[in-house]
Formats: C-alpha cells, structure tokens, sequence
C-alpha cells in the first residue's frame, strides 16, 4: 500500500477532504487614534504561518466593535462541530467589571479618559471570542490574545485583562498575566523586499514565539501554546510570563507545515498530484512488468502568461479537473500493466486525486458564496478584469500578508495529451496601464535571503533541584475504576520565589510547591487546600531501597464545606525500572506508600477513617514523577477512588526522554 505523502495531506486538508481547519486572525493595530505596528506585522505573520499548517485564515485587520462581533458570527457559523477552531487577536485591552475588553477603533480619538459606556461601545468582550469556539470539547478549540498593550488614556486599574473564564475544550494562552501590561514594542523596518519567512516578519517577543510554535513540525495544540509559553519566556529573560489555562483535544497535530509556501488551493493541488503521479510511477517501476506510460503532466503556467478571464469556480474546475484527469489516467495505466497489489494502490492514488479536484470546485464555489455575503467583493463590472480563483480568496481571508507573495491570478493549465482544451471566454475590454511606480512588482527570481541568526536565549535560571519558570507537565487523568480518560491536567511553574519556593499553576488552581516540586497549598474556583509541612508522598533523588515515613496535615474547604485531613503512612523505594508513557520510555524508581488519613469536617462535625496507597513512578533523569497510582477505601473496604495520573508532554529545561 503506498503511502500518504505530506503533500497529499495538505491538498486534502485545504481541499476538504480531511478535517476542517478555520482560523479567525484579527489585529487591532489601529485603537483610536492610536497605531501598533507590532500587532499589525504579528497578525499578518501568524496569518501566513496558519495557512501552511493548512488552514483556511479569515484575516480581519483593524475593525470597529461592530465588524468583530459580524466576523465572530461568520468564524462561528463556518466552523464544523467536527473540525478545528483557533483564534488569534491582537491589540490592546481593558478590565472592566471583572470582564476583559477588545478594544477597537471605535474608540473616539482624544487625549481624554472614556468613560465605562464608551469604552464598551468601541470594544468586545472576550466572552464572545470565547463563545465562537464553544461548539463541543471533541474537536481543537484554541484562542490565542496577545491584548496586554497598554492604553495611557485609560485608567490604572482598567489596564490589562481580567482572568478568562474558559469551558470545557477551550484551551488559552494570553501574552502576559491577568491584570499586567507589556511595552508597546515598536520592531524595525522590513527590509524591500519583505522576507518570505514569516518569522522574520514578526513585530513582538510573543509573536515571534508564536510563529515559531506553529513553524515547528509534529506539535499537537496543546504543545504549540507551551512552547510558545517556553519561548517567550526564554527570550525576555523570564520578564514576560504569558498565562495558559483551559484543556482541549490533545491528539490533533496542530503544527505540521508540509509545503514551503502553501498559500491558494491550486497550488497545492498542483504540488499534490505530482507526488501522487510520482507515486504511482514508483509502484509500477518496482512491479514485475514494468509500466510504459509516462506520469502525468501538470502545466505549470509560464512567467507572463495572460490570466484566463474566468470566474472563479470555472477557473478552479478547469485547472483541477484537467490535473485529476491526468491522475485518473495514471490510474488506469497502472490497472493495465501492474501486478494486483500495484494496481490496487493505483487505483486508490487516482480515486483521491480526482476527488481532491471536485472538493476544490467545491470550495471555490464556498469561497465565492462567502465573499458575496460578506460584501467584500463586488460582481464584475464592464471595463473590469473578472475574479480569478485568487482574487476571491483574497476577498475571502483579506488582503496578504507580507510575509509571503500571492499571485493576483490562477491560470489555467494546459490540457493534457488526447483532451480537448476548454474554450476560453473572450477577454475583457483592455485597461490602461498604471504608472510603473504602482505596478504590483513580480516575484523575485531569486531566492529570499535565508533566516536571520536569533540571538542565544538566556540560559534559565534552575533551582536546586532543577525546576525553572516556564517548565510545565501535562498528565491525563484515568478513572481506573470506570476504565476512562477523565481529561487533561496541566502544571506550569510561573516563577521561582525568593524563599525557594514555587509558583505554579494547574488549570484554574494556583499552586505553592516546595523545591522539589511537591505541594504546599492550592486555591481555585473548586475549593482551596493547605498542606503542612507538605504533601509527602514522594521526594527528589530518591534511592532504591530508602523509606522515609509519611505525616503531614491537610486543612481544606470546597462546596461540600470545610475540615482537616492527618495523613499518616510510610513510603518505600522499589527497583528501578523502565515505564512508557506518551511522554517517552523513563527509567524510573517506583515510590510505593500506604497508610491512613483521619478526616474531620465542619460544620457536620463527622468523622472518617480512610485506607490510601501510592505508587509514584518517579524519574530521575526528568526530576519528576512521570505516574502516579492512587487508591483509597473506607474503613469498610469500599472503594472510593482509584486513579492513575499519567505524564503525556513535558517542558523542561533539563533532559528529556529517549
């Protein structure tokens, strides 16, 4: 069976043929009268990097509040319950009744303060951001606001954001932490011609990180936001600490560009029936009888060539319907002179080819039908050149981005051998030229000068057992007693404290930790806890036959009321040993415990005795547990809870798994 090459799969994905993939990119550079050059250059960059991860970006720049919420509605209502969502904003926000703001440019020009009423007129709420990805947690949902630029007019206590509260299957990453501003960077001019890598085209340290996240292969959602995480903070020295909170679908492979510049549908479907031409040629080469005929051809339009004056469904089903042609016939050439197993995968390459050119109609149809309903792109007009395929997928995502040239027209290949060409429509009536100082210039037929050098990023600061700001663990949590996932728990440490401690947080809960990682308190929307000194159940560097004994206090409140724990119980070092997870193989000391916990609780004034055992599987090499078993009856042998917490990403600064 031949292979799924990375091309194809981004033909389908930009095709429809696999699962959806939707961005809504928006930058906010203009507030008032206010311009942010760095989230414009940012936007434009994250734009391009999502497109070749084979997403379909609707680029919105610098809209009024009314415009926003119309995109958000439009995002919303092309965005399969299936399929993936991902939002990115940038500008400048507000904090205002223990909400976060967009703000836009409604808001009116001046030197003055507004008041609350014109603040929220001229801005969104990040709940409607919020809103528009709350479809179901199966699928990606990302949102990605880099808003901490402050506002001088505004008020002290109105800058930044508020923390988001976020849903189930909505994961977030803001630029900085809530209620903190960051500078208003103003990056250096872009040389002429821009580059073509988006990375060297960003205007800020969170937007660089960003783009570089997206650009980095094989990376799931969760993963590109740590790692955006990451790298912000190690290019800011720690300075600039964005926060993360929420889960989402860890499976979907968020950051997996296959093709250099993957920018408009034909394109790729170009690049993809070549390589499934490729394919079936290889199969029949290495088959017991040979095949004779030649690969299919897909006319490349020459430098200069007029553009065909067609519409753009007519354009989009020319061109992909003559390739699919030459793909079929491959196909068949292949069913006639190969073994059974070689024409078997023939037949599948041709199958997907020819589908690949019907969704593309598709699409251009969608495309040209989403334009016309936005109103931003007008029917042709005597005198006016037609759309072409490219045109309307500008009108579609907005104009583009510097980081990468489009064509303005989609030309149609040439028909292959034994197929009659189309009739072409007669041309429009000639323009006059524009003056050659606004001409469009052509691509450069050189290529762009390579990336620049970044400089080192700062060595982090460890503590002594390894932990620096920026490390993060993400677990999923097994029931083992109904036998399922019960989600995702994310640990991030945030800073380092000056007594030794760490700053942490996991999910909504912020965490103290010891030195070594383990924790001292915890407070969030579900309840709060402290542990003294603290919770026990493992330790840093163990050794293999070592115990220690386990007594530590738990004074807790949640929904249910507030009381105290006393855990008492020993610990052992088992063997090393060898775990797999979806982290990595770990050689790995098992830290077995058991025990009893005597637990009082208020107002009830009941009492209860508690039978718990642990096994943390814990790894020297990452100074972490990768596992943790939980298990715990009552005093009458009845199961209360059996739990497995398995470590499946990691970002730290010290080695990682082989």
């Amino acid at each position: 069976m031949l292979p799924v090459a990375p091309e194809v799969k981004a033909a389908t994905q930009l095709l429809g043929l696999g699962r959806q993939r939707l961005a809504l990119v928006v930058g906010l550079s203009k507030v008032g009268d206010v311009d942010l050059p760095a989230v414009r250059r940012d936007a434009a960059a994250v734009a391009e990097s999502l497109r070749r991860n084979g997403y379909l970006v609707m680029a919105r720049p610098d809209l009024s509040a009314d415009d926003l919420r119309r995109s958000l509605a439009e995002f919303r209502q092309r965005l399969d319950p299936a399929g993936a969502g991902l939002i990115y904003i940038a500008g400048a926000g507000a904090r205002l009744d223990g909400r976060s703001w967009l703000v836009t440019r409604s808001l009116p020009a001046g030197d003055a303060a507004p008041d609350a009423a014109a603040l929220k007129a001229a801005s969104l709420p990040l709940d409607e951001l919020v809103l528009a990805l709350q479809i179901t947690p199966a699928s990606l949902r990302l949102l990605v606001v880099d808003a901490a630029t402050p506002l001088p007019r505004l008020p002290a206590d109105w800058q930044g954001l508020a923390t988001p509260t976020l849903p189930d299957g909505v994961m977030a990453l803001l630029s900085a932490q809530p209620g903190q501003t960051l500078p208003r960077w103003q990056p250096p001019a872009l040389p002429s011609p821009p580059p073509q890598d988006p990375r060297e085209t960003t205007g800020s340290p969170f937007g660089t990180a960003f783009v570089h996240a997206l650009l980095s292969a094989g990376r799931t959602g969760p993963q590109v936001l740590l790692e955006t995480r990451r790298l912000t903070l190690d290019a800011t020295g720690q300075a600039v600490n964005p926060w993360l909170g929420g889960r989402t679908d860890e499976r979907d492979e968020l950051g997996a560009p296959t093709i250099p510049i993957a920018q408009w549908p034909e394109s790729v479907a170009r690049r993809a029936m070549a390589v499934v031409g490729g394919q079936a040629l290889e199969a029949l080469r290495r088959s017991a009888r040979p095949a004779q005929a030649p690969a299919p051809e897909v006319a490349t339009p020459a430098p200069g060539t007029a553009p065909v004056a067609a519409g753009p469904a007519v354009a989009a089903g020319t061109a992909l319907a003559t390739a699919a042609v030459g793909a079929a016939q491959a196909g068949a050439a292949a069913v006639a002179q190969a073994e059974a197993a070689k024409v078997a995968a023939a037949q599948t390459v041709a199958t997907q080819a020819a589908g690949a050119a019907v969704s593309a109609v598709v699409a251009a149809a969608r495309a040209l039908d989403s334009a016309d309903s936005t109103g931003q792109a007008a029917p042709p007009a005597a005198g006016r050149k037609t759309p072409t395929l490219g045109d309307q997928r500008e009108a579609v995502e907005g104009p583009a981005s510097p980081a990468g040239s489009r064509p303005a027209q989609a030309t149609a290949p040439a028909a292959p051998a034994g197929q009659t060409a189309p009739p072409t429509p007669p041309a429009p009536p000639a323009q006059p030229a524009p003056p050659p100082a606004a001409a469009t210039p052509a691509p450069p037929s050189t290529p762009a000068p390579g990336p620049r050098t970044p400089a080192a990023p700062a060595a982090p600061v460890l503590n002594p057992y390894g932990y620096a700001a920026g490390d993060s663990f993400t677990y999923r949590r097994i029931d083992e007693w109904k036998g399922e996932s019960v989600g995702l728990v994310m640990q991030v440490i945030e800073t380092l404290q000056t007594a030794g401690d760490l700053a942490a947080r996991e999910g909504d809960d912020a965490q103290t930790l010891d030195p070594q990682g383990r924790v001292r308190s915890r407070s969030g929307p579900a309840g709060s806890a402290t542990f003294t000194p603290v919770e026990e159940f493992w330790w840093a560097k163990p050794k293999a036959g070592e115990s220690r004994d386990v007594a530590f206090n738990e004074v807790f409140e949640n929904r249910d009321g507030r009381g105290e724990r006393r855990w008492e119980g020993e610990v052992e070092v088992g063997k090393p040993t060898r775990l797999t997870t979806s982290a990595g193989t770990f050689d790995v000391l098992p830290m077995e415990g058991s025990g009893w916990v005597r637990e009082w609780r208020t107002p009830q004034r009941t009492r209860r005795d508690i039978k718990w055992w642990r096994t943390v599987w814990y790894s020297p090499e990452l100074g972490h547990p990768v596992a943790i078993d939980i298990l715990e009856r009552d005093a009458g042998s009845r199961m209360l809870r059996k739990e497995r917490l398995e470590l499946v990403h990691m970002n730290t600064s010290r080695s990682v798994p082989r």
